[in-house]
């Protein structure tokens, strides 16, 4: 059904109240929309272009041939047309079969679904069929169909509708693959330099060690050259690890958008929208190496979850088509809320950001990764950002690992056993939940510390249960002051913390939003130290009832002379550049605490994050207290104006609500 009508007048202005209704659904089925669909790929030529929606206005052929066999084995083959929508759902018209016979019209109707909507069953088959796809035709013009046994049964080929259900991922159609499945293309013409190519791809397993997300793969059948958008753990993925970003957030039923722009030698990775990985000295093997095979669903490496669409442009492309082409995608997908606007925003491209709030609105990773111990039972979740943009015990939460880290509940305050939320793991009390890691939401990338070339994000890590922080006890969430906090216990030696090899202690701006929750001696909240020498800023730092904040082992310390409290505080940390005995500055809720003059002697390039301990991955001095929110830039020449930390931390304190 395309139009709502009153008699037989079509409805082209549907209103609530003085709100305009952009769209209808019944079920996942769009049934009414005033809004012009939008052609993705128009004026964008392409290689190929796999999507079960519309990409091209001029594409008048189908999505996809699908394969019916019956539980008495009788095989029907169909091609599937793009239903009113410009999309495939049920209502889906079918074309005349190409082997076998069927009466059917339409996708629900071949798979007698009675799910949902219930469609005729003119066949006569069994009631909810598994459909699977044995051709994923292209839209590109260019006939680079991807298959996989077209005319026979074959278990490669992935599900479109398993039981007459429509497989669905990221609110849309998709197609579903188990790991053994996958279609592809012998194919000698596409380039592995100057292409642009674009994924959307939900896992739905994730177990210790495994890599079961291999999406696209542009390569040559040696696998000297293997392009995966992503694989396992990586994307933007080239084989022999001449270049590869890793993406260590992924996590079950999440559907994210994998990009790689290749320039014509140089890769860039992107991840739901934000820039993953170096943009320089990033060159194949052999650039001018051409392709002999397209794999969706991968081959070598299986995903396990459902690919969208996948596409990859002829050319590399600028800046502000990839934002164009990205904004499309994650309108359509629901990755992000284009609509919200955080911190990182306003001022992007922080050096680090770790917050108990979403700070900019393509963030769509967790907020952390969070353990809870019931006996001698462990069970490791993810959490994430509520519909408010912060943390609270509806936050969603998903299992580290599917089939080790099982739990019924859906949200933190389930998962916690906190009153009102039910008790759906069967708890006896409330539970203590602990965090394991905090995400970095610049995805900014360090060093892993093993390697030495390997990129990893910037998260917060602390592998020894005793010493991670707390996020929620005995079912009640950490807050201060009404607002939702971590919690750091000096006695317990809690920290987080992070190798990095691509930062300095140069030319920094810092904003920690905390508070000590008593007077106590060495007491550290946040530390930048130098890994290879005794180089460190350390902020909050409390040694009786004295704050010192810009502290560094050979200089003077800046004192907050404020009298001591434990209600929290917005502390800011400006260091120029270059960092030998220059002078920083510091302030307190916005009020200057002066300067000191910083370390003397070179500065070096490898660097620790510590928070809750103001030695980085060592951690002595630790804090005792709460903390929600720090952010670091790595550049002080668009920051560090008066009216741009006054903006900052105007921001900062409407929200967190820190001093009047």
């Amino acid at each position: 059904m395309g139009d709502i009508k009153l008699n037989t007048t079509s409805i082209t202005n549907l209103k609530l109240g003085d709100t305009q209704v952009a769209s209808v659904y019944l079920g996942n089925t769009l049934v009414w929309s005033n809004v012009t669909y939008t052609y993705p790929l128009n004026g964008f030529p392409s290689y190929h272009a796999q999507s079960l929606r519309k990409l091209y206005s001029g594409y008048t052929g189908y999505c996809l041939r699908v394969r019916r066999t019956t539980t008495a084995g009788v095989t029907t083959l169909v091609d599937v047309d793009f239903d009113n929508n410009n999309t495939i759902s049920l209502d889906s018209p079918i074309s005349i079969p190409t082997f076998g016979s069927t009466s059917a019209i339409n996708l629900g109707q071949f798979a007698a679904s009675t799910t949902g909507t219930v469609y005729s069953n003119p066949d006569n088959v069994t009631i909810n069929q598994s459909i699977y796809v044995t051709i994923w035709y292209d839209q590109s013009g260019n006939s680079k169909n991807v298959a996989r046994g077209t005319t026979v049964v074959n278990t490669g080929q992935p599900f479109i509708v398993t039981n007459g259900d429509l497989e669905m991922a990221g609110g849309q159609s998709a197609v579903r693959f188990n790991g053994a499945q996958y279609l592809f293309l012998t194919d000698t013409s596409i380039p592995l330099t100057n292409i642009s190519s674009y994924s959307v791809v939900t896992p739905t397993q994730q177990e210790n060690g495994n890599s079961n997300l291999g999406g696209l793969k542009l390569g040559i059948t040696s696998g000297v050259n293997d392009y995966y958008v992503p694989q396992g753990a990586a994307f933007a993925y080239v084989n022999l690890l001449v270049f590869a970003a890793n993406d260590i957030s992924r996590v079950t039923n999440q559907t994210k958008l994998y990009s790689m722009i290749v320039d014509p030698s140089i890769v860039f990775a992107y991840r739901d929208g934000s820039i993953s990985a170096p943009t320089s000295g990033v060159v194949p093997t052999n650039p001018t190496m051409t392709s002999n095979a397209i794999y969706v669903g991968s081959g070598a490496v299986g995903l396990i979850g459902y690919v969208s669409e996948t596409f990859s442009l002829t050319g590399a492309t600028s800046e502000p088509n990839n934002l164009l082409i990205e904004s499309n995608i994650s309108e359509r997908y629901s990755l992000w809320d284009n609509t919200y606007s955080g911190l990182c925003n306003t001022y992007p491209n922080p050096f680090h950001a770790y917050s108990l709030r979403r700070l900019r609105n393509n963030y769509t990773g967790p907020c952390f990764l969070a353990r809870r111990l019931v006996g001698t039972t462990t069970r490791n979740v993810f959490i994430f950002f509520d519909s408010n943009n912060t943390i609270s015990l509806d936050s969603p939460i998903v299992p580290q690992y599917t089939l080790t880290d099982i739990t019924l509940a859906t949200n933190l305050g389930g998962f916690a056993n906190s009153p009102g939320y039910g008790n759906p793991d069967g708890l006896t009390g409330g539970a203590t939940i602990n965090v394991i890691q905090w995400w970095d939401q610049s995805e900014t990338y360090a060093n892993d510390g093993t390697t030495g070339n390997n990129i990893i994000e910037k998260i917060a890590n602390q592998p020894t249960a005793l010493k991670q922080p707390i996020l929620v006890s005995g079912g009640t969430l950490q807050t201060k002051d009404n607002k939702v906090a971590l919690r750091f216990v000096k006695t317990n030696g809690n920290y987080l913390a992070v190798n990095d090899t691509t930062g300095s202690l140069n030319n920094l701006s810092t904003y920690f939003v905390g508070a000590f929750s008593a007077s106590t001696t060495i007491n550290t909240g946040y530390s930048l130290a130098s890994v290879t020498s005794s180089k460190f800023f350390t902020f909050p730092f409390l040694s009786g009832t004295t704050t010192y904040f810009g502290y560094s082992t050979s200089a003077t310390a800046i004192v907050d002379t404020t009298i001591f409290t434990t209600s929290r505080k917005i502390w800011s940390l400006l260091s120029p550049s270059p960092l030998n005995g220059a002078v920083a500055q510091a302030w307190v809720n916005g009020s200057s605490k002066g300067t000191n003059t910083l370390i003397s002697g070179a500065d070096t390039t490898t660097v620790k994050i510590g928070i809750g301990g103001n030695s980085g991955a060592s951690g002595t001095n630790f804090f005792d207290g709460f903390i929600q929110e720090i952010v670091c830039w790595p550049t002080l020449t668009t920051i560090t104006s008066d009216s741009i930390r006054q903006a900052i931390e105007s921001n900062i304190n409407t929200y967190w609500g820190v001093y009047p």
